[in-house]
């Protein structure tokens, strides 16, 4: 649902491209968060971020909650929907807070603390955020993240060689 409202792709993309030019530059799966940071802080001071930037606190800190957390859980469990859930419940997704208010956004975060590994109860949580017109974007944006970390983790100088051949 998150993906078919009309929010703007420049989070993704801005996102995604940090992940990727600071994998690009880096030296190991863990020099990535710091490459990630020091180019979000590039790109705060261009302007990029200009009147964004608490959604764009997350990278600016190089991604450690999605480094210390949220892959470490979806590589635990092996499911996205609870960690997508576990995300939701540890990150302030601006989506909901700007289109729903506080209230809606630590509702969400509530229910997806304790609805993470509770399989039988994602559908009751599903039909809340779709009955209250809640999308929460930003996480959505940040699973996307979550997958290529793993993927770059599982796979780093396999990746890192295939680039280097073609340079």
């Amino acid at each position: 649902h998150a993906v078919l409202n009309q929010q703007s792709f420049k989070y993704n993309i801005v996102m995604t491209s940090l992940i990727l030019f600071s994998f690009m530059n880096s030296r190991g799966y863990a020099d990535i968060s710091k490459q990630a940071k020091q180019l979000a802080h590039e790109l705060q001071e261009k302007g990029v971020f200009e009147g964004e930037d608490e959604q764009y606190a997350i990278a600016l800190n190089g991604f450690k909650e999605l480094f210390t957390h949220t892959v470490p859980f979806y590589q635990k469990h092996h499911s996205v929907e609870s960690s997508l859930l576990h995300l939701m419940s540890r990150h302030k997704d601006y989506a909901i807070l700007l289109h729903n208010g506080e209230q809606s956004l630590l509702k969400v975060q509530f229910l997806a603390k304790n609805l993470m590994l509770k399989e039988e109860k994602w559908s009751e949580m599903n039909k809340f955020c779709v009955s209250s017109y809640i999308y929460p974007n930003d996480t959505t944006n940040l699973m996307i993240l979550v997958f290529i970390l793993d993927f770059v983790q599982r796979n780093y100088l396999k990746i890192k060689m295939m680039f280097e051949t073609k340079n």
